[in-house]
C-alpha cells in the first residue's frame, strides 16, 4: 500500500500503530519532520533526535 493511500501506519521501531489524523498533527506541531520519503515508508526525526521509520498499513 502506498503513503498516500494509507488510514493509519506502523511505527517501525515501536511497533506501535498511528492513525493519518495523528501523523498529520505530529507533522502540523512539529513534533515530526520528515528526513527520508519511498512510496512505502517515511522516515522521520523526533524533536528530540530519534530518527523512526513509519510504514502504511492496509485497510
Amino acid at each position: 500500500m502506498s503513503w498516500d493511500e494509507a488510514t493509519a501506519y506502523r511505527i517501525t521501531e515501536t511497533g506501535q500503530r498511528v492513525n493519518a489524523v495523528e501523523v498529520e498533527l505530529h507533522f502540523q506541531l512539529g513534533l515530526w519532520a520528515v528526513v527520508g520519503r519511498d512510496d512505502d515508508r517515511r522516515t522521520v526525526r523526533t524533536r528530540d533526535g530519534e530518527t523512526l521509520t513509519l510504514r502504511p498499513l492496509a485497510h
